[in-house]
């Protein structure tokens, strides 16, 4: 088929062209915005998941929903080597300026004012000058929380006095510290208490919910959380079928390619995009049979272990190799941490090791005394990968 009108995107955090098995958490979005939008309260939300399930396309389609609606919009992917509170700082003063309203951004400026310094910018309109790096702030105890509940709080009472919103859609949070995790929930409890319309969609590992509540007890009540899981098969169907037939309206999967392909996807969004891609490139007519299923599975699992896999691998260090190799060779889904930490001479030992890979994002703890990996799959790549690959 035409390599050019090939629909599936097999992208970091692209938007699939169908985006099936997610009508919960879609609606869930729509309740966030419209209560808010109407000046009714309601938590923001909280999606956490492996790698690969689809957290970031919706937070693409949260960022769609509130500019239907004439929201502002701003997204930041959390990184552990950038000062929170002054990347937060940055996206509020460009929302700012997008609210236009001259009088109401004085207002929220003069708010900031004990919080935002550093390099002054001119706003041409009005000649008002700011800047609006704060990690020069005033470094006492608790400067960080306040900062970023004076900063949230003058942008939903701008939003309000505006007659619009404020959305921050905020990706990998799991790598943000604990003390800005602290202040982001700090902030949120004001804004919520106010019922003014800023809200936050946050995605992460699964690791998150956890470190929000290390945060902050509360923050187990403060957001709606949403753990993303595989898709059902009906889900699966629908995301591996419906794009291609939106271009090639006679394309059909013989029973066995289709069953083969939906096995290798295991219901991951990712999967599907990439073996619906690879599908489509390798069928010469809109009949995708057993044939050209086999030539699919194998063209996907070379791209998912140069795109996905081999990355990760690479940057690991020998004993983080050798911890997952273990945790491989244990099976695929969560296994024993006791039984991995034996190999290295008990739990002491083991600790730096799975605490670094942890903090990396490469496994998790999804019950006490398990470990998994947050890429689905990984542990079929680790047992493939030559043991020379260790060193």
């Amino acid at each position: 088929m035409d390599p050019l009108l090939n629909p599936f995107r097999p992208g970091a955090g692209t938007p699939p062209p169908t985006l099936a098995g997610r009508e919960a958490e879609i609606g869930a979005i729509a309740n966030l915005l419209g209560r808010l939008a109407a000046g009714r309260g309601e938590r923001s939300l909280v999606l956490t998941g492996l790698r690969g399930v689809g957290k970031t396309a919706l937070l693409w389609t949260a960022e769609e929903a509130a500019e239907d609606l004439d929201w502002l919009t701003m997204s930041l992917e959390a990184r552990s080597d950038i000062d929170f509170r002054s990347a937060l700082a940055e996206r509020a003063w460009v929302i700012l300026r997008q609210l236009e309203h001259r009088g109401a951004v004085r207002e929220a400026l003069a708010r900031l004012a004990t919080t935002i310094r550093r390099v002054r910018l001119q706003e041409p309109a009005t000649g008002l000058e700011v800047s609006v790096d704060l990690a020069a702030a005033d470094r006492r105890e608790g400067a960080l929380e306040a900062d970023v509940i004076e900063l949230f709080r003058a942008l939903g009472t701008t939003a309000r006095e505006t007659k619009t919103g404020v959305l921050f859609l905020l990706d990998e949070l799991q790598l943000v510290a604990p003390e800005a995790l602290e202040a982001l929930c700090a902030a949120m409890q004001d804004v919520g208490r106010r019922e003014l319309p800023l809200a936050v969609v946050a995605a992460g590992l699964p690791t998150l919910r956890g470190r929000l509540l290390d945060a902050k007890t509360y923050a187990e009540r403060l957001f709606g959380y949403r753990e993303l899981g595989p898709l059902s098969d009906d889900a699966a169907t629908l995301a591996l079928v419906e794009p291609g037939r939106s271009v090639e309206p006679g394309l059909e999967f013989e029973g066995p390619a289709l069953k083969a392909l939906l096995a290798a996807c295991q219901g991951y969004p990712y999967f599907i995009q990439v073996y619906g891609h690879a599908a489509w490139q390798v069928a010469a007519g809109p009949t995708v049979g057993a044939g050209d299923a086999k030539k699919a599975l194998a063209l996907g699992e070379r791209e998912l272990e140069a795109d996905l896999y081999a990355g990760r691998w690479d940057r690991a260090s020998e004993k983080a190799r050798a911890y997952m190799r273990e945790m491989a060779r244990l099976g695929d889904g969560p296994v024993s941490s006791g039984e991995v930490a034996a190999t290295f001479g008990g739990h002491r030992a083991a600790a730096p090791t799975r605490d670094r890979l942890i903090d990396d994002g490469l496994v998790f703890s999804p019950a006490r005394g398990k470990v998994e990996f947050t890429v689905p799959g990984f542990a079929h790549y680790v047992r493939r990968v030559p043991q020379s690959a260790s060193s």
